[in-house]
């Protein structure tokens, strides 16, 4: 079923299954175990947080309240969203969304076809090789793209 786990003070393993299930982590040790095509699935991070290889987790954002976190995606098509802080978001292999929130964030897609949107606040948006897009929303956003890094 559709499954909501929260593993609460300490380093927890937490495993949903077939549904859409919603992870809250508390600690960067937490572990998701999510097998492939198990739902539609969301971590909610209060740390920092990575998700593991193999993971197939389709959404990774900053808890309500967290604040300058690191959150990275995986190999699969992941979407991060960062909280109010200055958070940094490095995508991955997959083609991501990346989506900063309200401070000055650093976005990173890596090598997929990546969507990049700092949000508000004067952000660092870094393609890496694929075909990105990126959404600039202030004077003081910066895109930061090599030569041969595909079409954007």
């Amino acid at each position: 079923g559709n499954d909501r786990l929260d593993g609460g003070a300490g380093d927890d393993a937490l495993t949903g299954g077939a549904g859409n299930d919603l992870y809250y982590v508390d600690s960067g040790l937490d572990r998701v175990i999510e097998a492939g095509g198990g739902g539609t699935d969301s971590v909610y991070a209060r740390v920092d947080y990575a998700l593991a290889a193999g993971q197939e987790v389709e959404s990774l954002r900053a808890n309500a309240g967290a604040t300058g976190l690191t959150l990275t995606g995986n190999e699969f098509n992941n979407t991060l969203v960062g909280g109010a802080g200055n958070d940094t978001l490095n995508g991955g292999i997959g083609n991501d969304i990346l989506v900063g929130g309200a401070g000055d964030d650093a976005l990173t897609g890596g090598a997929g076809n990546d969507r990049l949107d700092g949000g508000a606040g004067d952000d660092a948006l870094t393609g890496g090789a694929g075909n990105d897009l990126y959404y600039v929303d202030s004077g003081l956003d910066r895109v930061i793209e090599a030569g041969g890094g595909g079409t954007d």
